[in-house]
């Protein structure tokens, strides 16, 4: 009958070790390629999703509980900035521009329309209000710096009506 060495059956426990790291390391890697564990940090902007990120949240940590979330509101341009840096992985946001698109690959999953609030002693009868009656109005619109392609949008669509909003 064959026996190990002291130097063989040392080794050999080492080795025994090494390989069940390997096989766990493989594992590791499988149920990360899987999603099923690792970090994940998304960027939202917060009126933009207020709708239905919540309840996305909620539904993958419940399937994906060994990933880590990690979620930081900013604003369009401030997540551009952060994909730049790698500090997010995916972002929730406005409609891109032309010039973003070529950069980013975007998938619409939420529209919100424009909505118009009036107080109730301007008695308007309709539910629908015509952007250019509104001409007179003054108006809260995002600053461009964190909304540029929203803040383009609104001042092009108000252009065409013939007026420039007036700010609060």
């Amino acid at each position: 009958m064959a026996q190990l060495t002291p130097e063989g059956d040392a080794f050999y426990d080492e080795a025994v070790r090494t390989l069940a790291q390997a096989e766990a390391a493989v594992n590791t890697a499988r149920r990360a390629g899987k999603g099923e564990i690792g970090k994940l940090s998304i960027g939202f902007f917060g009126s933009a999703t207020s709708a239905f990120l919540p309840e996305l949240v909620c539904t993958f940590k419940a399937q994906h509980p060994g990933v880590k979330l990690s979620l930081q509101e900013r604003t369009p341009a401030q997540q551009e900035g952060a994909f730049e840096k790698g500090l997010i992985d995916i972002g929730f946001t406005r409609t891109l521009t032309a010039e973003q698109n070529k950069i980013f690959c975007s998938r619409h999953l939420y529209y919100d329309p424009m909505v118009a609030v009036l107080p109730a002693s301007r008695n308007v009868e309709t539910k629908r209000v015509r952007i250019s009656d509104m001409a007179k109005e003054s108006f809260l619109l995002f600053h461009r710096d964190g909304a540029p392609g929203l803040f383009d949008h609104d001042h092009r669509y108000v252009q065409r009506c013939r007026f420039l909003p007036r700010r609060c």
